[in-house]
């Protein structure tokens, strides 16, 4: 019984080339597919490696939606929780203004937040995708 080095498909004997893919069959194909040969320890390693290292980039990223969140609790914080009273004059009488001291600073950390929150998604995915490719392999 022998498989084709391209696609891993079973092949009958004395074919000469493969009946899924059309690839050429040399004279010795190997017993099992290129593909589910494991036997190469360094390769392994070099990969569990890769898969470890595609792990913690992907925790990182969940550390930066923390951050964006924290970042867009702090925006609504400062936007809505600090009120300041000023009087303007307007010919005689005086009229009492609230207004947001803090409107600016607050704006910028939900725009920094909401940008934390969508670059780190995108990194999440991104990695998670990574990884499953290389557990595929």
């Amino acid at each position: 019984m022998s498989y084709c080095t391209k696609c891993g498909v079973e092949l009958s004997e004395g074919v000469n080339f493969c009946t899924s893919c059309g690839a050429k069959i040399g004279t010795h194909p190997p017993s099992t597919p290129a593909f589910a040969r494991k036997d190469d320890k360094g390769n392994l390693d070099k990969i569990n490696i890769e898969i470890e290292e595609t792990r913690h980039s992907e925790r990182m990223a969940y550390w930066g939606i923390l951050a964006g969140l924290i970042l867009f609790v702090v925006a609504v914080w400062l936007g809505f929780g600090f009120t300041e009273t000023r009087t303007e004059w307007h010919g005689i009488l005086p009229y009492e203004v609230k207004y947001h001291p803090y409107s600016i600073p607050a704006a910028l950390c939900m725009i920094g937040g909401i940008v934390s929150i969508i670059i780190s998604s995108i990194q999440i995915q991104r990695y998670s995708n990574k990884r499953k490719h290389l557990m595929e392999n």
